[in-house]
C-alpha cells in the first residue's frame, strides 16, 4: 500500500514560502545533483512535512495537521524546481502526491509523471532531526525569538560576502555582553539583545547570515506557542510549531569589534538624525547625480561650511541639512559611501558623530551602535 498526500493549493504555496530560501541553484545541483531534491515526510497519524537540505542548513515545514496523508509512514522525495511550478500553477486547487512502490522511482501527481531519486537521496537527506543531537534547549516566547530574529534581519546586510573572510560571514551573538554585531571591515552594526527570556547562558556563537534567517518568514506569529532553541558546538537551530530550521554556526574567533569604536567623541561634529529627515537623507542619497570625479561614482559628501551649516550631495549639488553644527574637526569634506550611508540611514533616529576622513562616522542610537569608514579624499 503506498501512501497518497493531498494538500490544498495555498497549503503547498505556505509551505514554498519558507523552503524556497534553500531552493539550490542550477550550478548547486550540477555539482550535487541530489541538491534538487526535497523529502515528503508523512506519519502513521497522517501528518506531513517538507523537508529541503544543503549541506550546511535545512529546513522542515509542517503541513497543517488538517490534511492527513492516507497510507502508512513513508518518505519520498520530489523535484525541488517541479514543486516551484506546482506552486506557480493557477490549477488545481488541490495536488495529491501518489509516490509509485519503494522499488520504483515515480511519484504521480494527477496526470503528471515525475521520475525522482529514492533510497540513495533519501539516505543523503534525512529528515528534521536526524541532525547531531543538540544539547541546551531553550524554551522561548515568540516575542524573545521574534526579537533575535529581527537582531539578526537588520544586522545581516552588514556582513561581508567575501569567501576569504569566512567569520566575517556571519552575525556574531554575545549574550552575554547582550549584542550582535555584523560587519564587512568597511561598516558595523550593533544591535542590543535584552533579556526577555532569551538564553543568555547561550554564550557566543557566530550564525550564518543565510537567505532565510534575513527573510521575514521566520519570525512567530504573535499568540504562537513556546518556540524552541537548540545548540551544540557547531549547530543552531530553531523550532516553531510552523517549522524546523537548523545551521551548522560558523567556527572561529571573530575578531575584536570595539578596538576601532572611538572612545572620546567630544572631537567630533555631533549632527542629530531624526527619522524624518533620515527619510529625507535617503532621498537625497538616491536622487543626488554621480560625482565627475574618477573613483566617487558612489559616493556622497558631507560638506561643513563656516557658517556652522551642513550640506549633503556631490560636485554639482548640494542640499543644506543642518545649521547651527559647530565644527569640531578640520575635515571641510567627508565623503561616504552612498550605499553604505542608507544602510545606517535605514536605522532610523540617531545621532551621527563625524571627526576625520581616517577615523568612522558613528552612529549611536539607545540601542544600536554603528560605524562607517569614509572614503579617502581626492
Amino acid at each position: 500500500m503506498t501512501t497518497t498526500i493531498t494538500l490544498q493549493a495555498n497549503e503547498l504555496k505556505r509551505a514554498w514560502d519558507y523552503l524556497k530560501h534553500l531552493a539550490p541553484t542550477t550550478a548547486e545541483t550540477k555539482r550535487l545533483p541530489v541538491l534538487g531534491y526535497l523529502v515528503f515526510q508523512t506519519t502513521t497519524q497522517g501528518q506531513v512535512s517538507l523537508s529541503l537540505r544543503k549541506l550546511e542548513e535545512q529546513i522542515s515545514v509542517n503541513v497543517d495537521p488538517e490534511t492527513k496523508a492516507c497510507g502508512p509512514a513513508t518518505l519520498f522525495t520530489f523535484p525541488v524546481k517541479e514543486l516551484e511550478k506546482l506552486v506557480r500553477s493557477k490549477a488545481p486547487a488541490a495536488f495529491t502526491f501518489d509516490p509509485a512502490p519503494a522499488t520504483e522511482t515515480q511519484v504521480v501527481v494527477h496526470s503528471w509523471v515525475y521520475d525522482v531519486p529514492t533510497e540513495e537521496t533519501v539516505s543523503v537527506l534525512p529528515p528534521a532531526g536526524a541532525l547531531p543531537e543538540l544539547e541546551h534547549v531553550f524554551d522561548m516566547q515568540p516575542a524573545a525569538v521574534g526579537e533575535l530574529l529581527q537582531g539578526l534581519r537588520v544586522t545581516a546586510p552588514f556582513c561581508s560576502d567575501d569567501p576569504t573572510r569566512y567569520i566575517l560571514n556571519g552575525v556574531h551573538l554575545d549574550t552575554n555582553a547582550g549584542y550582535l554585531v555584523a560587519t564587512d571591515g568597511k561598516r558595523l552594526r550593533t544591535q542590543a539583545v535584552t533579556n526577555n527570556g532569551f538564553p543568555l547562558t547561550l554564550g557566543a556563537c557566530t550564525i550564518p547570515a543565510t537567505k532565510f534567517l534575513a527573510s521575514k518568514h521566520p519570525t512567530p506569529t504573535p499568540g504562537e506557542e513556546l518556540a524552541g532553541l537548540a545548540v551544540a558546538a557547531h549547530w543552531l537551530r530553531l523550532q516553531t510549531p510552523e517549522y524546523t530550521y537548523s545551521v551548522k554556526l560558523l567556527e572561529g574567533i571573530y575578531p575584536n569589534w570595539q578596538l576601532v569604536v572611538p572612545e572620546d567623541l567630544h572631537d567630533f561634529t555631533k549632527l542629530e538624525i531624526s527619522k524624518e529627515l533620515a527619510k529625507k537623507l535617503i532621498s537625497l542619497c538616491e536622487k543626488a547625480p554621480k560625482s565627475a570625479l574618477e573613483g566617487l561614482d558612489c559616493a556622497i559628501c558631507l560638506e561643513f561650511k563656516d557658517d556652522a551649516s551642513v550640506t549633503l550631495g556631490t560636485e554639482t549639488f548640494q542640499a543644506t541639512l543642518w545649521q547651527n553644527a559647530p565644527l569640531q574637526h578640520k575635515d571641510k569634506k567627508v565623503w561616504l559611501n552612498r550605499e553604505y550611508f542608507q544602510t545606517l540611514l535605514a536605522l532610523g533616529e540617531q545621532t551621527m558623530h563625524v571627526h576625520h576622513w581616517n577615523k568612522p562616522v558613528v552612529f549611536d542610537s539607545p540601542t544600536n551602535l554603528g560605524l562607517l569608514m569614509p572614503m579617502r579624499q581626492h
